[in-house]
């Protein structure tokens, strides 16, 4: 096969001419021939080279990993495959839960007010019962309202004390736990209800509320030891 000049050569591989320029400059697709006045010109081994970049750019494969893939002997595509498809498995799962709790909205958003906290309801990925849903709907429920640096204490407090697994008789451990206790006590039958549908949701989106899913593990059995009156609880599961 004769070299061709980049300008045919990127309308057979089609990549443009400005990508092939980049691609030399980084020294992933290097032209065959370079003459005195700088046009390249490209053989058979760098048609090879192009079909392989562009197929694996296709599966999502990122240009530094596509030069160790053709440049390191020991770099394994088996291991990229097996991340990519698990990348690929968690973003599904969230879009279909994002699906999910669209279609809830789509569905009883005419019975909710926009401003009204028990719109949350419509966010589960669960089916709502629609008995149960026209009981929410019907609660009188004022909006939520914190005092947002107590809560960012209260964040930073309970992870510390998740970290360091702290047991439910550790100060700064019952004091998280108290705190917590308070919360839910303060709130009405009314908006109990809601936290139950927001508990269903937290369980799959565990970012949701500001806290992580160990932190949240964690500050339910410190809730539970106080309420139990137990005082030895170590936080492990």
């Amino acid at each position: 096969m004769a070299l061709i000049k980049i300008k045919q050569f990127s309308e057979l591989v089609g990549l443009s001419v400005r990508t092939l320029q980049y691609y030399d400059e980084i020294g992933l697709l290097v032209p065959e021939n370079v003459d005195d006045y700088g046009h390249r010109y490209y053989g058979h081994h760098n048609f090879t080279c192009a079909f392989i970049i562009n197929s694996l750019k296709q599966v999502g494969m990122s240009l530094k990993d596509i030069e160790s893939y053709l440049s390191d002997s020991t770099f394994s595509i088996r291991v990229f495959v097996e991340e990519e498809k698990k990348r690929i498995e968690d973003e599904i799962s969230a879009l279909q839960r994002k699906r999910s709790m669209l279609e809830n909205i789509q569905i009883h958003e005419s019975q909710f007010s926009l401003r009204d906290p028990a719109i949350i309801a419509l966010f589960s990925q669960e089916n709502l019962d629609p008995l149960e849903l026209a009981k929410i709907v019907e609660l009188p429920i004022d909006q939520l309202v914190f005092d947002l640096a107590e809560t960012s204490q209260f964040m930073k407090e309970l992870d510390y004390c998740r970290q360091n697994q702290l047991t439910i008789r550790d100060p700064l451990a019952k004091k998280c736990g108290l705190y917590w206790q308070r919360v839910l006590n303060s709130l009405g039958e009314s908006k109990k209800e809601l936290t139950k549908v927001a508990e269903l949701n937290y369980q799959v989106a565990p970012h949701s509320y500001g806290m992580t899913g160990e932190n949240y593990c964690y500050l339910k059995g410190l809730v539970e030891l106080l309420a139990s009156g137990e005082e030895n609880w170590s936080g492990e599961k």
